[in-house]
């Protein structure tokens, strides 16, 4: 009889312990290895309620895939204009403008990755903040055709940039391709709409504030061809800091686009701070 009480006694044992919940190990996320470096649009405004959801989300993705992924925060002219009674500064300009005229997006905040518009999506623009992350993904998947090179100077006290941009391509491509030259600045305490509540001391990042090209970019070349590396120049002198403008926060973002008629795509992109 004690024999089986001992019996009976393991089995409920063993059944009890089957039911002990075991944890599940989740792998920590490795980005794709990849060459190549994504461009990022984020469609904003300072009027917008739900565009710090895209701003927050655009910080952890340039964590995430460190190195290969820029940000530029565009405040083109759908709710981005000023916070009534609480702006200092006002973001908007004219390229900006005609930049989100280029793309088609339901709502803000809309993510443009690499100027596609996917065959699974309705608009250029991607506004569920929690899909960004895969179409980055997708896109570091893509082979690369180029490397990004540049050489700069900047004159602080007559605040003009010089720079050569280079392109070695690394594979033969063939299409037209223009380049983007642009400027963005961080760390710019200024007011913002956030749900309900406006934060007059909200940090803006990324955000763009000239394109020294053309809105679509400059002619770049026609076809890449390994060991044909094409090289440009430019220029630019900041306006006078003014709270804003302030060369030390400021990051220049270039990039190369293969473009068809009305339609374009990013292939590669570089980033580089103004003050080294």
């Amino acid at each position: 009889m004690k024999t089986l009480d001992f019996i009976l006694t393991v089995f409920l044992l063993s059944l009890l312990s089957s039911c002990d919940e075991k944890p599940i190990s989740i792998p920590e996320f490795e980005p794709p290895e990849s060459e190549r470096v994504i461009v990022l649009e984020d469609l904003t405004g300072a009027s917008c309620q739900g565009c710090p959801a895209g701003s927050t989300k655009l910080a952890s993705l340039i964590q995430l895939f460190d190195g290969n992924l820029i940000g530029v925060g565009v405040h083109g002219d759908f709710l981005s204009n000023p916070v009534v009674g609480h702006s200092i500064y006002d973001f908007r300009f004219d390229k900006a403008k005609e930049l989100e005229q280029l793309f088609t997006y339901q709502g803000k905040p809309a993510a443009i990755i690499n100027r596609i518009n996917y065959e699974d999506q309705n608009f250029h623009g991607i506004d569920n903040v929690d899909l960004w992350q895969s179409y980055v993904e997708r896109e570091l998947e893509k082979p690369n055709y180029l490397t990004l090179l540049h050489n700069s100077t900047y004159d602080a006290t007559s605040r003009t940039l010089n720079m050569e941009i280079v392109g070695a391509p690394v594979r033969n491509l063939e299409g037209s391709f223009n380049i983007t030259v642009m400027l963005t600045e961080s760390h710019i305490i200024d007011a913002q709409k956030n749900g309900q509540v406006i934060e007059d001391d909200y940090e803006h990042n990324h955000v763009l504030r000239e394109i020294i090209t053309e809105t679509r970019g400059d002619f770049f070349t026609n076809d890449l061809e390994i060991g044909n590396n094409i090289t440009k120049e430019f220029a630019y002198t900041l306006p006078e800091e003014d709270g804003t403008w302030v060369d030390e926060n400021m990051e220049v973002v270039v990039f190369i686009t293969k473009v068809e008629g009305n339609s374009e795509e990013t292939i590669q992109a570089t980033e580089f701070h103004l003050v080294e």
